[in-house]
């Protein structure tokens, strides 16, 4: 049955390989009608997280966020196969990176480094791009597929172009290998954690929020600075990243401060365009355990969209 599945998925790949991206972002719109208006996907699950997040918004511009939400996660989603068979010429057209100086100059003083991102807007390509586009050798964490035939085809598609995904798993082994060259470790750290004892809760979007430990210990335990990476849509189907200083010298904070600042600048760029973050996932389904405590996001008040 894997195996079936798998040769689905390849012929899919085939598919939109041959897919016009004009006729791409009509199938797009079509699916987030579909998704938005009859479907009704996760619903529930988007409106009591918008709600919560923004309680000074209308029912009408929730609405209109709502919206808009689907849009953006049918394009990615389409983006994310399609993406399978672009070119290197034509993903480094769509997703341009544009302070590559300051990547190079980290590179040069032999510089590794963590840069942590969110799931805002197409994360995906940016898999691709981070080997294509960062002079680091590049690691990427991720969760295997349960399929082991496409969980395959993905890391050997992502090895073409210089990134070396990493399990989960195996986070704690790949941090502690000796590395001859400068190293980029990319984390996409929005995601809510499996134990919420070992998280750093933080006030995010107006509520106390389990964050992932992961990235701030391995920064501390390896002396590693944190960047972050801040991916905008630039008109449908082109983007643009760059990299911005979380946190270097993480002695002078406190335990769960460089998570609160990696936090507050995703909370930032989503206060901006909130359409364009996974409103989907069930991201507050953890309570805050008896005596912990919640370290506050400074300056985080929420904008108009």
């Amino acid at each position: 049955m894997k195996y079936i599945q798998y040769c689905f998925f390849r012929l899919t790949v085939g598919f939109f390989a041959l897919l016009p991206f004009s006729l791409l972002y009509r199938l797009s719109d079509l699916l987030a009608t579909l998704m938005g208006s009859i479907i009704g996907y996760r619903s529930a699950v988007i409106e009591g997280n918008l709600k919560r997040s923004f309680p000074e918004k209308s029912a009408e511009q929730l609405g209109e966020i709502k919206k808009k939400f689907y849009r953006n996660l049918c394009d990615i989603s389409l983006e994310a196969i399609k993406g399978f068979s672009l070119s290197r010429e034509e993903i480094l057209r769509r997703y341009r990176f544009h302070n590559a100086e300051l990547m190079q100059q980290l590179h040069d003083s032999g510089q590794s480094f963590i840069a942590v991102a969110g799931h805002f807007t197409n994360w995906e390509w940016g898999t691709i791009c981070g080997g294509l586009q960062f002079p680091h050798h590049p690691y990427g964490f991720y969760k295997p597929l349960v399929n082991k035939y496409i969980d395959r085809y993905l890391r050997e598609h992502r090895a073409r172009f210089r990134m070396e995904l990493v399990s989960m798993a195996d986070t704690v082994e790949c941090f502690a290998r000796s590395q001859t060259a400068p190293t980029v470790y990319i984390m996409v750290a929005d995601q809510s954690p499996s134990n919420a004892s070992k998280s750093y809760w933080i006030r995010f979007l107006n509520q106390d929020t389990a964050c992932l430990h992961g990235p701030e210990k391995h920064a501390r335990a390896r002396q590693l600075p944190v960047y972050y990476i801040d991916i905008q849509r630039t008109s449908r189907g082109f983007y643009e990243f760059g990299i911005s200083l979380v946190s270097q010298k993480h002695e002078q904070l406190q335990e769960g401060e460089l998570t609160a600042l990696f936090m507050k600048k995703l909370e930032q760029q989503i206060v901006k365009q909130p359409h364009n973050w996974l409103w989907s996932h069930r991201r507050w389904k953890k309570e805050l355990p008896a005596g912990r405590s919640v370290i506050e996001l400074k300056d985080s008040s929420h904008e108009s969209s």
